[in-house]
């Protein structure tokens, strides 16, 4: 098959779901003597981007020496199997994909340059689309706080997160919110906090699932109301209610930021890049 520009593309792998679970990161199997890995140089740990039915998504490559798969097959984690949205047998192109230019600002602070606004925009819209890989961005957040950000960076890299988000702008004058330093078992002042709040003015309040402690808020509240809720969801009940607790994870209001919390613990929260 060639390409549009004339050039011999590898013939297509069948995919398969393998049925593993890779937590956040996308993976995919494929033989070690498989015709693609060979006349595309791929190793184990390679990134690769794949593409069925219109859908790309970048992969990270793991091999295997044994009949798991026919060379001709492509072997998807759980988390690829999402993203793609294959079904069983589809026809998978596989190539390498461009470089992630925005790695070069990663570098950068690693070495001790401070980053500006194009900086943190350029490398969270890059985290948020999972152009990253996990180890690339461990060493975003390594550099970012073995080398603590000043203020200018902070105020840039919150202003950047929420730029690459979805937003909630409510028609009244004064929206609050509260904010804490979390991972503090047994602390759940936001339940509270937000009732008195809410009844004199709204609040909606998007918190979190657990990181460091045995429960997030999100976890808490979940065990009295639902906190997987749609943006029309919570417009809906803040309407109503004034006021809302919900998971932050469940809409795209800071995609970046749930990609960090996710890869920076172990602990599961669903599918974040996804939602």
């Amino acid at each position: 098959m060639k390409s549009e520009l004339g050039l011999e593309e590898p013939d297509p792998l069948r995919a398969r779901r393998l049925g593993i679970h890779t937590q956040y990161e996308a993976v995919v199997f494929m033989r070690t003597d498989c015709d693609v890995c060979r006349s595309e140089g791929l190793a184990a740990h390679s990134r690769m981007l794949l593409s069925a039915g219109g859908r790309e998504i970048l992969a990270t490559l793991h091999q295997v020496a044994s009949d798991l798969l026919a060379t001709n097959e492509i072997g998807l984690s759980e988390s690829a199997w999402s993203r793609l949205g294959a079904d069983e047998g589809a026809a998978i192109y596989v190539r390498h994909p461009e470089p992630a230019e925005s790695f070069g600002r990663v570098r950068a602070r690693m070495f001790g340059n401070r980053l500006g606004d194009n900086d943190f925009a350029s490398v969270l819209s890059d985290v948020s689309s999972g152009r990253y890989s996990d180890i690339e961005l461990a060493a975003f957040i390594a550099g970012t706080s073995a080398f603590p950000l000043d203020e200018g960076e902070t105020v840039a890299l919150t202003r950047c997160m929420v730029e690459v988000g979805d937003r909630l702008v409510w028609p009244c004058g004064t929206v609050v919110d509260k904010h804490c330093v979390g991972g503090l078992p047994g602390n759940r002042t936001t339940s509270i906090v937000v009732a008195i709040v809410a009844a004199h003015g709204p609040m909606p309040k998007t918190s979190s699932r657990a990181i460091t402690s045995p429960a997030g808020t999100a976890d808490t509240m979940e065990t009295v109301a639902p906190v997987d809720l749609t943006i029309a969801q919570i417009r809906r009940v803040v309407e109503q209610e004034s006021g809302c607790i919900v998971w932050g994870g469940a809409v795209r209001l800071s995609p970046a930021d749930d990609v960090l919390i996710a890869r920076s613990t172990s602990i599961p929260r669903g599918n974040w890049l996804h939602r």
